[in-house]
């Protein structure tokens, strides 16, 4: 009986351990596939001091004119805790941010997996707009926007509003979000399953 219960302990052990190492690779998997990102949106009022911070700093500034600007610097942290890179296009320190912004993004396609585009300002409306007629760039871009200008939840006619409706027919990536915590929310949803279609891609199955 002891020589028994000796066996079924060590094929018992055995089943742990390899059922640890599974769980060991499938984590490490996740690791190697981190999706490399770029968060366009409302710029930083104090430059550097403002992108190189994080959100809690940020919360504590006086500052109240900037608050698209910090929803970028809360998403950086959140994306960046799920072990993720994030690129603002400030960090580029470009020195002609228009033409070198598009030069970059085309030419670096490979290097990142996707473009969080909030544009609430008129240089992130702008890039939203330049960026949405490059296909390479298009299928990359996540588009998040207020309820009241997403064209499924508002009656307002306006020509921005018609390039969201034009975006999201073709391309289908345009989401509304009520607040800061839903759309947290919705950008945590969409890296943690893009990061499992990129594994399921990878596979050789």
């Amino acid at each position: 009986m002891i020589e028994q219960k000796s066996t079924k302990d060590e094929k018992l052990e055995e089943k742990a351990r390899l059922l640890k190492n599974a769980i060991r690779n499938f984590r490490r998997l996740f690791g190697e596939k981190s999706l490399q990102i770029l968060i366009f949106g409302e710029g930083f009022p104090k430059k550097d001091e403002c992108w190189k911070g994080n959100h809690f700093d940020c919360n504590n500034c006086e500052n109240s004119q900037c608050k698209y600007a910090k929803i970028r610097i809360l998403l950086r942290d959140i994306i960046v805790e799920q072990e993720d890179s994030v690129i603002f296009p400030e960090e580029l320190q470009l020195i002609n941010p228009t033409l070198d912004e598009e030069l970059f993004l085309q030419i670096c396609k490979d290097e990142y997996d996707l473009i969080i585009m909030l544009p609430v300002s008129f240089g992130s409306v702008d890039e939203f707009s330049s960026y949405s007629r490059i296909d390479d760039l298009a299928t990359k871009m996540r588009v998040f926007v207020e309820y009241q200008f997403h064209p499924f939840y508002t009656t307002e006619k306006a020509r921005l509003i018609d390039s969201y409706l034009k975006f999201l027919t073709v391309y289908g990536h345009v989401y509304p979000y009520r607040d800061e915590e839903e759309l947290v929310k919705i950008v945590k949803l969409l890296t943690n399953s893009y990061r499992k279609v990129k594994i399921l891609e990878s596979l050789d199955l």
